[in-house]
């Protein structure tokens, strides 16, 4: 497993454990089907790979070839929290993250740098 994968998900868990920490207690309302946030990802044809990790306890991590593509993030136990890394494959074009619920876009980053890592964290709405 490569370097930058194996930080990524050192640092997915410790933003999760901070969010748990800093609001234990606090339970949200659980997510419905109709406003499930989900991860939306446009990267470039060299493809990219992602970790996610969501207050349902999935971890998921993933390759792609490239494209686009779309993650329902379960927030339904817990505070409701979620950090996501996701890194390009290639060298060249522009990786595009964001999470959207309910038409809202909660977070979005992108980069064209190289070889460049997205990564975002937040709660639910």
């Amino acid at each position: 497993m490569n370097s930058a994968v194996v930080i990524g998900i050192a640092i997915s868990i410790v933003i999760l454990t901070v969010g748990v920490a800093a609001r234990s207690g606090i339970l949200l309302a659980g997510a419905t089907e109709g406003n499930t946030p989900q991860v939306q990802i446009n990267g470039p044809s060299g493809g990219w790979t992602y970790t996610i990790n969501d207050s349902g306890h999935d971890i998921t991590t993933y390759e792609s070839t490239g494209g686009s593509a779309s993650y329902n993030l379960d927030c339904s136990e817990g505070i409701g929290t979620y950090s996501l890394n996701v890194q390009k494959k290639a060298e060249h074009g522009t990786l595009t993250v964001s999470v959207v619920q309910d038409g809202k876009v909660l977070d979005a980053r992108s980069t064209s740098s190289p070889f460049g890592t997205v990564s975002l964290a937040g709660t639910c709405a």
